[in-house]
């Protein structure tokens, strides 16, 4: 038998056993990306509020994304009857952004 890939995180010593975060080197704790030097990789949360996805018809639904050089991890998520309900939830202080080309129909903003 094979052993199990883990990563422990260089910040706060958190072992994950999940094979995609041994992979990207991704602690779950910090929500940060590390390089084989033990470095943070981690560039920034974003936070997009889509509305009428397939697993939320007629809602609008807030996922908090993790985007680093390896590539976006998605994280939590909420959903609210109105954009107004989860704008209200969206942590102060981020910058609204409009729809940027090539991302999904369904996106209505993102905060960063």
């Amino acid at each position: 038998m094979s052993p199990t890939p883990q990563f422990q995180c260089p910040k706060c010593g958190r072992v994950s056993y999940n094979p995609n975060d041994a992979f990207h080197r991704y602690c779950g704790a910090c929500h940060s990306f590390f390089n084989a030097d033990g470095e943070d990789e981690s560039l920034s949360v974003i936070w997009s509020i889509f509305e009428n996805t397939t697993d939320a018809p007629g809602k609008f639904v807030a996922r908090r994304f993790f985007a680093s050089a390896r590539g976006v991890q998605p994280d939590i998520g909420f959903t609210e009857d109105t954009i107004e309900q989860a704008r209200a939830r969206i942590p102060p202080g981020l910058v609204r952004i409009p729809p940027q080309p090539g991302e999904l129909p369904t996106v209505v903003e993102s905060y960063i």
